[in-house]
């Protein structure tokens, strides 16, 4: 009789336990070498700039070519000075390369903000600013683990990470490196946990 109970028992919690094993999968945290999952490369990303204001993007656009993605706010001058080098580089490498500018909810930034720095950039630089900016995002903010700017992922031309950095890292020698295959290795940013 115990173990009929016994077996009744577990029929009834297997289910549980079954949909308990599915649920961390959505809130994983991504890290370097792993692949970009199916729902990140669909996810559907409003942008702020003069080529694409309002207009929607996926990451899926761009599959095939090295990726940065740049997390940001108007209040990290260290983010801002690196724009100006940022579309000098994608400029340079067309479309070997995308850099992507991702504003997040919780820097609180909004329409206005982020036109004032676009304006400054653009007048400073003499030229318009083509960098696509993502703006209000929350998911890839959390699946990155954002937790201090500026934060920059990179992704290979595969769909794996191979790098997690700060903004001085993005240089033409490492994307050259980066693009010819060779064995170069990112200098990863050292997380502080707050």
């Amino acid at each position: 009789m115990k173990k009929t109970t016994i077996c009744i028992v577990m029929a009834l919690l297997c289910p549980i336990f079954y949909g308990v094993a599915q649920q961390p999968q959505a809130k994983a945290k991504l890290k370097i070498g792993d692949k970009i999952p199916e729902s990140v490369w669909n996810l559907n990303m409003a942008t702020f700039n003069q080529n694409l204001d309002g207009q929607h993007i996926t990451l899926s656009t761009y599959k095939g070519k090295l990726i940065i993605l740049d997390f940001w706010a108007t209040w990290c001058g260290g983010c801002i000075q690196s724009f100006p080098k940022m579309d000098s580089i994608q400029t340079m490498f067309g479309d070997k390369i995308r850099l992507l500018l991702i504003n997040s909810i919780e820097t609180k930034d909004n329409d206005e903000k982020i036109r004032t720095v676009v304006n400054r950039m653009e007048k400073t630089m003499g030229s318009r600013f083509h960098l696509p900016i993502i703006i209000g995002d929350s998911v890839l903010t959390r699946l990155f683990q954002v937790n201090s700017l500026p934060h920059c992922i990179w992704i290979d031309k595969n769909g794996y990470i191979i790098g997690i950095t700060d903004s001085k890292q993005i240089t033409r020698e490492t994307i050259r490196s980066i693009l010819k295959n060779e064995n170069f290795q990112i200098q990863n940013k050292k997380e502080r946990k707050f």
